[in-house]
């Protein structure tokens, strides 16, 4: 009888163990996962002359968090823009101010770099962030400016409700009768459609 309760009990004690390993193995596993994810999005970069600008867009639903981060590879002074309006003119890159006809339209900002220590130059770099909650769902253009001690390249972390998702370059048509309004069009529809799609295998993978 002893024999048998003595048994039972280490059959007990070594399902137990069983489960906490396999607890600590699937912890693991998903540590790793996450690690592995971070470590293949790649940062957007860019090298740019002084004053000049860059444009993105991203589409956001209501209530996502757009995380931005802008790091100078040197020296480089970079301030962040974002707007709820599309630009349409190349004066919006090269003034200092917005362009007159999406000032409006400005509806968060970062101008105010700080300095971080950098290894690799033994130096420090300006780095700079910018957090913004969407109140709507739209499409959101990101501008990033250099303002002083360029020519410089910057590295760019973007975070949609804490997962990296990449930036997409937006360009402005400057050929005299560019079917522009074909292509924002078109840009839209694949943004939105590659977001729902990304959405589907998301909840697939999840049931």
């Amino acid at each position: 009888m002893n024999s048998s309760k003595q048994i039972q009990k280490t059959v007990k004690i070594t399902l137990i163990m069983i489960w906490i390993s396999s607890l600590q193995i699937l912890v693991g596993s998903q540590s790793v996962k996450a690690e592995t994810e971070n470590e293949t999005y790649l940062p957007e970069e860019f090298i740019m002359q002084q004053n000049a600008s860059r444009l993105y867009l991203t589409d956001l639903t209501m209530n996502d968090t757009w995380f931005l981060n802008c790091t100078a590879k040197y020296q480089g002074i970079f301030y962040l823009y974002l707007y709820n309006a599309r630009p349409t003119s190349e004066n919006f890159l090269t003034e200092n101010t917005e362009y007159p006809e999406i000032g409006g339209a400005l509806v968060a900002y970062n101008e105010t770099p700080t300095e971080v220590f950098s290894a690799k130059l033994n130096d420090t770099v300006h780095t700079i962030t910018l957090e913004y909650k969407a109140p709507a769902d739209s499409l959101y253009y990101l501008e990033i400016r250099l303002i002083e001690n360029g020519p410089d390249t910057f590295v760019l972390k973007s975070k949609i409700n804490n997962q990296y998702k990449d930036v997409q370059a937006y360009y402005i048509p400057f050929i005299p009768g560019y079917p522009s309004i074909f292509i924002i069009t078109t840009a839209t529809l694949t943004i939105i459609i590659l977001r729902r799609k990304a959405k589907q295998n998301l909840a697939k993978r999840k049931n």
